[in-house]
């Protein structure tokens, strides 16, 4: 069984418009059996998803960005059903990591009848004071929780426009933050604007803040930014969109397979550009369940 997963609302409505003017059509001339599940509601969906996966779905078709994956993976994790996503939310960030951000609608078929490779995707997770959520992309803590903030509050704009004008209103009010790294070799104080978690390359709509990143590798990479006077910080950011984090002393780099984070102040933070309720106490790892995706 084919499952068809379209957020109507991803992307400001992009999602909606490209399934219905290009995958629908593909699907209804080429694909015998399929559901849709086209749904504003994230319980609703999840709710409808469980009753295909009850069935025997085997392939699902996500159509949107990359908080509908994560609400997807949420449902499907630990389970046989092959994830084939559809990019058309506003960062999309999944898609770029996996350099499948501009996948025409005619591949999606191909997949479906078999003629794409399948990888096992890692699942990270992060415990945040009493929440617990998961993220197969990225994990943003601080000022990515501020451009969130922010984002929401810019009404005309979409996709990659929309997170770099984001970015740049959020740099005006940026916050070094001060929290401790607790791993096993011990913990540390560290003072950032910018602490992010990847498991893909991309994170924030488009930043290549992880260019050696690997979603099998079983391990998670991270990038840490100093405040410094806005022009410097302004600049550094323009490196790590190339990809360009290292032999600068206001960029921190590393890899690790689970960490835990005291922050002095509860900080905002986001899930695959899901936003989530400001938090103080993170730990952050990768899930023994791993995420079965098409490409």
């Amino acid at each position: 069984m084919v499952g068809v997963v379209v957020n109507n609302m991803a992307g400001r409505g992009r999602a909606f418009k490209r399934y219905n003017g290009e995958l629908r059509p593909l699907l209804l001339e080429r694909v015998a059996d399929f559901v849709e599940i086209i749904e504003e509601g994230i319980g609703r969906m999840q709710k409808r998803l469980w009753q295909l996966i009850e069935k025997g779905l085997k392939f699902l078709v996500v159509v949107g960005g990359d908080g509908t994956l994560n609400r997807v993976v949420e449902v499907v994790r630990g389970t046989e059903v092959n994830i084939i996503p559809f990019p058309a939310g506003t960062g999309n960030d999944f898609a770029k990591s996996l350099g499948k951000e501009g996948i025409r609608a005619e591949r999606i078929i191909e997949c479906l009848e078999g003629k794409c490779d399948r990888i096992m995707v890692d699942i990270g997770y992060v415990k945040a004071d009493s929440e617990k959520h998961i993220f197969i992309n990225g994990l943003g803590i601080g000022f990515d929780g501020e451009v969130l903030k922010c984002l929401r509050k810019i009404p005309f704009l979409k996709g990659d426009p929309l997170y770099f004008s984001a970015v740049i209103l959020s740099l005006f009010k940026r916050k070094s933050r001060r929290f401790r790294v607790i791993t096993d070799d011990g913990s540390r104080e560290k003072e950032l604007v910018v602490f992010d978690i990847g498991n893909g390359k991309y994170l924030g709509g488009g930043f290549n803040l992880f260019p050696n990143s690997n979603f099998t590798d079983r391990r998670l990479s991270y990038v840490g930014i100093k405040n410094d006077r806005l022009h410097r910080v302004v600049k550094v950011l323009i490196d790590v969109l190339k990809g360009h984090l290292y032999n600068n002393p206001l960029i921190e780099v590393g890899e690790f397979e689970s960490i835990k984070l005291e922050f002095e102040e509860k900080v905002a933070y986001h899930t695959d550009g899901d936003l989530r309720e400001d938090s103080q106490f993170f730990e952050i790892g990768i899930l023994e369940e791993r995420l079965g995706v098409l490409i």
